[in-house]
């Protein structure tokens, strides 16, 4: 009997010393794991900012470009109006996207457009970016079609870049302040 307890306490030992030995395994190879990883993690975020330093100015001339679109874009529906102005405000600053609608609004546009089935629509002629100021100027043609006529208005504004961080809304983590409309007339045909 005393043989058995003896064999069962040296099993049960070398199960305990198997089974810490594995547990310090595992931590050990975890920690190295997570050092691992946040290296890891730290050589992609360099990599990630220093191809967003390469591609600043298109990533800015795409975010200019979609703001713009979001603004000057209308179709007879104010649902769809409101969706987008509510999209642009994720893109600039809302004060400069909620005056620019409360003008229109006041001026009651989005009712004309909605009334006589008008739309408008932009068209990006250049933006120019300077990375120095983080400013950009934007050109473009809107065309607002009423009735089978068009009138087209030749459209320039002009903003700074912030950056901030990316999510979902405002994938490019690009944010629009000091925006302002410089230009918008009537083109002569």
């Amino acid at each position: 009997m005393r043989k058995v307890n003896w064999m069962v306490m040296i099993i049960v030992m070398f199960f305990i010393v198997g089974v810490v030995s594995a547990v310090l395994g595992v931590y050990c190879f975890l920690g190295d794991t997570q050092k691992n990883e946040e290296q890891a993690l730290r050589h992609i975020s360099i990599s990630l900012e220093k191809n967003r330093e390469g591609m600043l100015e298109g990533e800015v001339k795409e975010h200019v470009f979609y703001f713009h679109r979001l603004l000057f874009t209308m179709l007879p529906d104010k649902e769809f109006i409101e969706k987008n102005i509510f999209k642009a405000i994720y893109l600039c600053d809302v004060n400069e996207v909620y005056d620019f609608y409360k003008a229109f609004k006041q001026k009651e546009i989005y009712n004309d457009i909605i009334a006589g089935s008008a739309t408008m629509m932009i068209k990006t002629d250049s933006v120019q970016f300077d990375k120095e100021t983080m400013s950009f100027k934007f050109f473009g043609t809107q065309n607002i079609e009423r009735g089978g006529v068009v009138l087209q208005k030749q459209l320039i504004t002009s903003g700074r870049i912030k950056r901030i961080e990316r999510f979902e809304d405002n994938p490019c983590g690009l944010f629009i302040t000091n925006w302002k409309i410089l230009l918008k007339k009537n083109i002569e045909k």
